[in-house]
């Protein structure tokens, strides 16, 4: 398995890219929350520049907010093209979306219809495909919706991120990932990690393994299903998120405990 990280907008990119050189992380994940026309992703020779000079790959592109299955022809189609092709240029392994929130009776039957075209675009740029669960972009909000989408699309590509599971899909706390991943694993193409620990009056996010969320079995499910892609860290939560020196410490604490499961 590999390591990667959430480099967010708002983020210093020279910065976090140095940080991830000097850590020896694989790669860094690009995050693109909900594009416009106006955004012209121009940044892209600079950030190419910034990543090869430093030895670091990219992990993942996502754009947030949109989905495959929204109408074709609009501005969520066109700005998830423009972000294949963005991903494709800057050398992602994967890209990843929204399904889509399509308004219809059956917004599955319309991911089905559009999948594997979404897939074949991708795919031709040399990257895996994978669709985000819960949040604006995807109606799947729960296990059932998605036990339906993978019977209706076989081939669906899951980012899976155990704390939004239990938050968007409103698995059990604290195992419901493992049943998730059981059940589903086989689909997995990118996997986030960061870490839930609930407490009488309130919750905690700390850094996996310094969390309840049970990570050692986790790991040990997606070995059966022979993961062997990404492993994002992802700061969360108002302590962390920012300043910068706190984002970093959470992903040195990640891989320093996480390591041990990662090794092929």
């Amino acid at each position: 398995m590999k390591k990667t990280f959430i480099i967010k907008p708002e983020n210093n990119f020279t910065d976090f890219v140095e940080f991830a050189s000097q850590e020896n992380i694989d790669g860094v994940e690009l995050l693109i929350m909900k594009p416009t026309k106006a955004d012209t992703f121009s940044d892209l020779a600079e950030r190419k520049r910034i990543l090869e000079a430093n030895g670091v790959g990219v992990s993942a592109v996502s754009i947030w907010h949109y989905g495959l299955a929204d109408p074709a022809g609009g501005l969520s189609s066109e700005m998830i093209k423009r972000g294949i092709d963005y991903a494709g240029e800057i050398g992602a392994d994967c890209f990843y979306t929204g399904p889509g929130e399509p308004d219809c009776d059956n917004p599955t039957a319309a991911l089905a219809e559009c999948y594997d075209e979404w897939e074949s675009l991708v795919k031709q740029q040399g990257m895996e495909l994978a669709v985000y669960l819960g949040h604006e972009g995807s109606y799947i909000r729960s296990e059932a919706m998605l036990a339906d989408a993978i019977d209706a699309v076989p081939n669906l590509g899951l980012k899976i991120d155990p704390q939004g599971l239990i938050r968007n899909l409103a698995v059990d706390y604290p195992n419901g990932p493992c049943d998730i991943l059981y059940r589903f694993g086989a689909n997995l193409t990118f996997f986030h990690v960061k870490g839930l620990s609930r407490h009488r009056d309130g919750e905690l996010e700390p850094p996996p393994l310094m969390d309840k969320l049970p990570w050692g079995e986790m790991f040990g499910i997606m070995l059966e299903h022979e993961y062997d892609g990404w492993v994002s860290s992802e700061p969360h939560g108002d302590y962390w998120d920012e300043p910068a020196n706190r984002r970093k410490a959470y992903i040195r604490h990640t891989f320093r405990m996480l390591e041990p499961f990662m090794a092929n």
